[in-house]
């Protein structure tokens, strides 16, 4: 527990560093602001370097190395041009109370993390990627030895670095609670500037003191442990929405507008690298920065096209690599989607790609096959009975906010005002969230959507009478809607045990791989091409855990699986094309 608690922070701290060789702007001064912010740039510069370095380079001690040499250099450079910060009597105060306030967060993360169990897919594809990218650069046709290992989520590449050097074993820790710990700070300085009293707070605190409870309680409910991208996906939609409503307070200074689009974009960016499900609701976030800079600013822009190719080529940082990653993996320009085939040696057959959409998709509809899919009225009551209460419950309370909302302005009869900030998240939200029905309407796939749509709704009416100002009783009702939403989300599911087993040290992740598949029950098989193969023992078992590479699971073994070069295992994976074709 200690050594978890010690490593989240450091890592945030590293990370962080890492944003402040391209974050230069120090309106802020040196604050938890500025720390977080920071944060979240270095997370996404982090992703684009590992997204290149793996297509030459494994992600072991040499990245990470690199990673911490950089972290080091940024907060050498920001301590440089405030030499005298930490000389500061306030500022040391500052510290210390930061240093507080940063350790309960990383403790309630850390300590949870030891009695949590991994999402089902840890075992069945998410450890084995990455050991894949720890061991070896970026594998040709990685998918014909297992088609989930070319599921390409970038957030494998963060595991496997945390996987590296000291922390060998541990990233299974700390991958998903590294930015989950810096989205709570988020909420708490939220909480804090509503707590102050001020005239004035901005959309972007309010929202974040009243998503804290929602966040919390996904944190505590879903597995924070192991390479899932799931929780990622809600992460970042949180803070690219929470930048987006900074972003309308923009209304003068171009500069400054820009400079927080490519904060936006950016991160937009970094989710589809995520996930592909995070795609629509980029391109909705996208579409509303465009649009918010054409109508403000586009008569102060001197090349407006050379801006929007800017934007554009910033968002290819992360979203080039990753379809390149994708053809290389699988053969497919937008795997699992099969619509753009490549014309290479490694492409998958179409026995292993065609139809995966569907079947996630359907699995969703089905939830997880425990309801038949008829697609009528009766299955979508029984899906919505079978769907979590908590998230059902946020996207019936955000609807009804909003009807009410819509007539109480309509009895207003102009004397109201609705917030276009917050009608632009709502739009967002909702659009990304029919895009997410269609195609796989499984709570883990929605992100915060359901959450964004909820509390937006709420400031919707808490700025009704009118969105420049910040009266007391709108502080008031802000306080009574966080108390609500404390109370609706209470209890949550975090751990209150404490393992004197692992006070110190967590268990490592072989050890409890280990303990979850013995690797004495795993069959070797040899292909055609004499290439060795280790399978679970069971022939209906579909995980692999922690056995050696290569592995994938006896249904997904074809005899013809061949090497690219027989004598290097890095250069591929192909299936002659005659095998199921």
């Amino acid at each position: 527990m200690v050594t978890n608690t010690f490593l989240i922070i450091v890592v945030f701290f590293i990370i962080a560093g890492v944003g402040a060789l391209f974050d230069r702007v120090d309106a802020d001064g040196l604050s938890l602001k500025s720390v977080l912010r920071r944060f979240w740039i270095g997370f996404a510069a982090l992703i684009a370097f590992l997204q290149f370095w793996h297509f030459l380079f494994p992600v072991n001690w040499v990245a990470l190395l690199l990673a911490c040499l950089a972290g080091a250099g940024g907060w050498a450079l920001t301590f440089s041009r405030q030499p005298g910060w930490l000389c500061e009597k306030r500022s040391l105060w500052l510290l210390l109370g930061g240093l507080a306030l940063l350790g309960a967060p990383a403790f309630l993360l850390g300590n949870n993390a030891l009695f949590q169990s991994p999402h089902v897919d840890y075992g069945l594809y998410h450890l084995q990627t990455v050991k894949w990218f720890s061991a070896y650069p970026l594998v040709p046709g990685l998918g014909n030895l297992h088609h989930r290992l070319a599921f390409n989520h970038a957030i494998f590449l963060f595991g496997a670095l945390l996987n590296a050097g000291s922390s060998l074993g541990l990233g299974y820790y700390l991958t998903t609670n590294v930015p989950a710990y810096a989205l709570i700070l988020q909420g708490a300085l939220g909480l804090i500037a509503l707590i102050r009293a001020r005239s004035v707070i901005s959309k972007t605190e309010v929202f974040m003191a009243l998503i804290l409870p929602a966040v919390l309680w996904h944190f505590s409910h879903l597995p924070m442990v192991g390479y899932s991208a799931d929780n990622l996906v809600f992460i970042i939609q949180v803070v690219v929405i929470a930048w987006l409503l900074e972003l309308f307070d923009h209304k003068a200074d171009l500069a400054a507008f820009q400079r927080q689009a490519r904060r936006v974009l950016a991160l937009s960016a970094l989710g589809i690298a995520l996930k592909l499900s995070f795609a629509f609701f980029a391109l909705m976030v996208t579409l509303v920065v465009l649009a918010l800079w054409w109508t403000r600013f586009r008569k102060q822009t001197v090349a407006p096209f050379k801006t929007m190719l800017g934007w554009a080529g910033l968002m290819l940082v992360w979203v080039a690599p990753w379809l390149a990653r994708n053809v290389i993996m699988s053969g497919y320009l937008l795997y699992p989607s099969t619509f753009i085939a490549l014309p290479v040696k490694w492409r998958m057959p179409g026995h292993l790609a065609d139809g995966l959409t569907r079947i996630i998709t359907l699995w969703a509809r089905t939830d997880s096959d425990g309801i038949p899919y008829t697609g009528d009225l009766n299955w979508f009551i029984t899906w919505a009975q079978r769907f979590p209460y908590i998230p059902r419950q946020a996207l019936l309370i955000g609807v009804i906010v909003l009807l009410l909302v819509g007539v109480v302005y309509l009895l207003g009869r102009g004397r109201l005002r609705l917030a276009g900030d917050l009608l632009a998240v709502i739009g967002i939200s909702l659009g990304a969230g029919v895009s997410w029905f269609i195609s796989a309407p499984d709570y883990r796939f929605s992100g915060a959507l359901l959450f964004i749509l909820m509390v937006s709704a709420f400031m919707l009416a808490l700025y009704l009478p009118g969105a420049s100002s910040w009266s007391d009783n709108q502080r008031a009702a802000a306080f009574g809607l966080l108390l609500l939403l404390v109370f609706y989300l209470s209890p949550n599911n975090f751990s209150n045990n404490l393992s004197r087993g692992q006070f110190l040290l967590p268990a490592s992740e072989s050890a409890l791989a280990e303990a979850a598949q013995p690797a004495s029950g795993m069959k070797q098989e040899t292909t055609l091409s004499g290439l060795m193969v280790y399978l679970p023992s069971d022939a209906e078992s579909a995980e692999c855990w922690d056995y050696p590479l290569p592995c994938t699971p006896q249904p997904d073994y074809f005899n013809k699986l061949s090497l690219i070069d027989p004598h290097d295992m890095a250069k591929g994976f192909f299936i002659p094309p005659d095998d199921g074709e």
